[in-house]
């Protein structure tokens, strides 16, 4: 079975260099960090010869890896009834249980979030907020956009 990565890989394709942007709606709870890194390799791909957008409208919702994907846009939006979740990554255990990973956290927070823009300070004032919890929050109520008529804009690269 083809991952989000594949598909991804595969609509992008069909069109080939007749795109100058592509615009990617997300409304997604997130999933492996696995498939999560290998769809921000194919980003990384199509950013080589595309300016990448990532929206997620009103009402939809970014939680878990979703965030870091949203995070590799070019020009980030985000509508301000939109839901968003922060929490501790988590590992699949041989047993089929998750285990939560600080540790994977932080690495994910340095790679995706840190080199985005996100703050540091930000990062860690969450931290022992998402340490065996759910952080909740809506796209207008982080410190870390700048409006952008009715959608909030997580920065530009």
């Amino acid at each position: 079975m083809a991952g989000v990565a594949d598909e991804l890989r595969t609509s992008v394709a069909k069109y080939g260099t007749a795109l100058k942007r592509v615009v990617l709606f997300l409304d997604s709870a997130g999933g492996q960090v696995d498939e999560g890194d290998r769809v921000i390799a194919v980003l990384n791909e199509i950013k080589q010869g595309h300016r990448l957008a990532t929206v997620v409208p009103h009402g939809k919702l970014c939680a878990s890896m979703c965030i870091p994907i949203f995070l590799q846009g070019d020009d980030r939006f985000a509508a301000r009834a939109s839901l968003w979740i922060f929490h501790e990554a988590s590992q699949p255990q041989a047993n089929g249980s998750q285990r939560t990973d600080m540790t994977e956290t932080w690495r994910l927070f340095r790679k995706y979030y840190g080199s985005a823009g996100v703050s540091m300070h930000w990062l860690k004032s969450i931290a022992p907020m998402i340490k065996g919890a759910d952080l909740w929050q809506t796209g207008g109520t982080s410190s870390t956009r700048k409006p952008a008529s009715s959608c909030m804009r997580w920065g530009t690269r």
